[in-house]
């Protein structure tokens, strides 16, 4: 008994220690980051079906679904039938070719399965904020997995921006950090910084 115990602990060992020399290569992180965003995006979108069947009555899913048409349909920025001003129209822009999907096609959960895509995107710059940070490439992992947990992800259920602005944040923050190491001016650093800054300026008002 004692002999299977001890043979056990040694497989255990075993694996951790291959598990340890697998995240030492190039492509083992993207590999597991890349599961974790799948596994979150399969996850939160059965969620969705269980738990929201139509849009909330809120205005700015209203505004969003309705720009978007308006924007698909070459019509400028309407809001039944009136011309609105507004200029966060990132998010509506993106939205907006889920329109060529059939009629038989629910549009509100196309809607939602797109947003799940891209706020479980956030695990990616998680992880590269958590590294920057920790220095540690386990608990950046565990930085990037607990970003996943956070009670903003239960806005996946509307058709809400901050879908968009979540992993935009993140990755602006990542490219601040980026930019402050680097002790030499880089016009490319500056330049992929202040295109992130003007996409969150496009996505929602501060």
């Amino acid at each position: 008994m004692t002999q299977s115990r001890d043979i056990k602990t040694l497989n255990l060992i075993d694996l951790k220690n291959m598990f340890v020399d697998w995240l030492k290569k190039p492509s083992s992180i993207l590999i597991l980051l890349t599961v974790m965003w799948v596994v979150a995006v399969v996850s939160r979108f059965l969620l969705c079906l269980s738990t929201s069947e139509n849009p909330s009555i809120m205005p700015d899913e209203a505004l969003y679904l309705h720009l978007s048409r308006s924007i698909f349909d070459g019509e400028g920025l309407l809001m039944r039938g009136q011309p609105v001003r507004y200029e966060y129209i990132l998010y509506s822009l993106l939205l907006s070719p889920l329109h060529l999907l059939p009629d038989g096609i629910n549009f509100f959960r196309a809607v939602q399965f797109v947003i799940c895509l891209m706020m479980c995107s956030a695990v990616y710059p998680a992880f590269l904020i958590g590294h920057k940070i920790t220095g540690s490439k386990k608990r950046a992992l565990i930085v990037a997995l607990i970003t996943l947990t956070l009670p903003d992800f239960v806005l996946i259920n509307h058709a809400m921006v901050e879908s968009l602005v979540t992993p935009l944040i993140l990755w602006t923050f990542y490219s601040f950090i980026v930019l402050i190491e680097k002790k030499a001016f880089s016009v490319r650093l500056s330049a992929g910084n202040t295109i992130l800054c003007f996409l969150l300026y496009a996505a929602k008002p501060a």
